[in-house]
C-alpha cells in the first residue's frame, strides 16, 4: 500500500491550545507503521483569544497570543496566526451585502448589525455572527489546499478541527480500513448531522463542525472559490415580521457551514455523520 497521506487543519481563536498539541503529536507517533502514514500540519489562527460571549463588553480580549509559541510546538508544515485586522476587508464586504439588503427590504431592526462599527467589534470579538470563525476555518482548509495543488498532493484524510479539541488516537488499520473503503471521496464526514427546515431553505442541514473528515477529492480549492460572497449570502438574510416590516438576522454557523461545504458544484459532494473510527472531545471554554 502507498503511503497514507493525512492533512490536520486547525483555526480559530487558539484556546486550550495545549491540549490541541498533545493529541496531535500523540496521533503523529502513535499506532501507526513507521513511514506508512505521512502527517501535515496546517492552521489559521488569530492572534488573540477573547471571552466567550454573545453581546458586546468592555475588555474582552484574555490573552495575546505568543506565535513563535504556537509554532514551536504544533510544528506545522504551515501555520499563520495573524491579527483580527486582516478581516477588515471581508467585514467590508459583509457590511455592504447587509446595506444591499436593507435598501430592498423595509427592515425595521437588526441583530448586532446595526451601526458598522458595532458590527466590526461583535465580528471581531464575539461569534454573533459567527463571521470570523467561519474565515478562519475557511482560511486554514486555503491553506493546506495551496500546499496540496503545489506539491502534487492528494490528501487521503483531511481532518478539520480545533485548537480546543482533544482527538483520540486510532490505529492504523483502522485508518487503512477507510482509506480502502473510499468514503471520504465523496464525503464530509461530521460527528451528527440533521435536517431542518427554516427561513424558506428547503434544504437546511445543521452539522456540529468543530472536528469532520474528508479527502482532497472533496475539499480542493474549487471548493472556496468566492467563498466570502457566497457566505455573506449564507448567513445574513431577510426575515419577515408582522406588520409588513423584516429583520435582519444572520443563520447558526452550524447551518451556513454545511451549506457552503454543500456547494461544490463540480463535484457530487454528500454530508454524512459518522467519523469512521475518529474520536474527539471538545474542551469548549464557559460562557461569560
Amino acid at each position: 500500500m502507498s503511503k497514507i497521506k493525512i492533512a490536520i487543519c486547525l483555526s480559530g481563536e487558539p484556546r486550550y491550545w495545549q491540549r490541541s498539541v498533545k493529541t496531535i503529536h500523540n496521533f503523529i507517533t502513535g499506532d501507526h507503521d513507521d513511514g506508512v502514514c505521512k502527517v501535515d500540519i496546517f492552521y489559521h489562527f488569530w492572534d488573540n483569544i477573547t471571552k466567550r460571549q454573545s453581546k458586546l463588553i468592555d475588555s474582552p480580549i484574555i490573552e495575546v497570543v505568543n506565535k513563535d509559541d504556537l509554532y514551536r510546538q504544533f510544528k506545522p508544515t504551515i501555520g499563520v496566526c495573524e491579527s483580527k485586522d486582516s478581516l477588515d476587508s471581508y467585514i467590508d464586504t459583509a457590511w455592504d451585502y447587509i446595506q444591499d439588503l436593507k435598501s430592498k427590504h423595509d427592515v425595521t431592526d437588526t441583530v448586532n448589525i446595526n451601526c458598522k462599527e458595532n458590527f466590526i467589534q461583535a465580528v471581531k470579538t464575539t461569534n454573533c455572527p459567527p463571521y470570523s470563525q467561519i474565515i478562519s476555518m475557511c482560511k486554514s482548509l486555503i491553506i493546506m489546499c495551496d500546499y496540496a495543488e503545489q506539491n502534487n498532493i492528494n490528501y487521503d484524510i483531511i481532518i478539520r478541527s480545533r485548537s480546543d479539541v482533544e482527538f483520540r488516537n486510532i490505529s492504523f488499520e483502522k485508518i487503512k480500513c477507510i482509506v480502502r473503503k473510499n468514503k471520504l471521496s465523496r464525503y464530509i464526514k461530521f460527528p451528527s448531522i440533521s435536517v431542518r427546515t427554516a427561513h424558506g431553505l428547503n434544504y437546511n442541514p445543521f452539522v456540529e463542525y468543530c472536528f469532520f473528515v474528508s479527502s482532497s477529492n472533496i475539499i480542493n480549492k474549487k471548493l472556496f472559490n468566492n467563498f466570502n460572497s457566497r457566505l455573506c449570502e449564507l448567513m445574513f438574510h431577510v426575515k419577515p415580521k408582522k406588520n409588513n416590516t423584516s429583520l435582519i438576522v444572520y443563520r447558526s454557523s452550524h447551518n451556513c457551514v454545511a451549506l457552503l461545504l454543500k456547494q461544490h458544484k463540480n463535484k457530487k459532494t454528500e454530508l454524512g455523520a459518522g467519523l469512521d473510527g475518529f474520536r474527539y472531545k471538545l474542551f469548549q471554554m464557559p460562557a461569560n
